[in-house]
């Protein structure tokens, strides 16, 4: 939208600066040339047509690196405390459930310490290691059918009389 341009000017200083071009030089002052001042809205109209796509284009590029930054968080957030849970004896199928749940129910995050990423909860009490929420979370009545199973303090006698059975036949 061309703004409101006087048709004669004695100095370019009060013309827009894309418009100056448009005023030829007239006397001792400079006429505006209509047919320049055409060109000249036409470019702006394209420059603003350019810029407004750039700018739609950088805010999708950062909604995407948004979303890529928050998958890679989730993933680490995950793959931490499921190593921590496999490491506590939860079986790695039982684990990835496990973790979701935990990154469900508390505050976790991730921060960089110089060496990597690190997995923390935050709680009322202070930061929690990844491996310190496993181990909380089996103990809770929630991690209960993730725990792993004990066997069954044997003193040997069942598998004695088994061997034995055996050996008669």
């Amino acid at each position: 939208m061309r703004p409101n341009l006087p048709i004669y000017v004695a100095d370019l200083a009060s013309v827009p600066e894309p418009y100056a071009i448009a005023y030829l030089r007239e006397g001792n002052g400079y006429r505006l040339s209509d047919a320049i001042a055409t060109v000249v809205d036409e470019g702006e109209a394209e420059l603003a047509r350019i810029k407004a796509e750039g700018e739609a284009r950088i805010a999708s590029l950062e909604g995407q690196i948004a979303d890529m930054a928050a998958k890679r968080k989730r993933q680490t957030v995950r793959s931490a405390l499921s190593h921590a849970l496999t490491e506590a004896g939860v079986s790695e199928g039982l684990a990835a459930g496990a973790a979701a749940l935990i990154e469900a129910t508390e505050n976790v995050e991730v921060e960089d310490n110089g060496f990597g990423p690190v997995v923390l909860g935050h709680t009322k009490l202070g930061l929690k290691s990844a491996e310190r929420l496993a181990l909380d979370f089996l103990a809770s009545d929630d991690g209960a059918p993730f725990r792993p199973r004990r066997s069954a303090p044997s003193d040997g006698y069942f598998a004695d009389m088994v061997r034995q059975m055996q050996e008669r036949r």
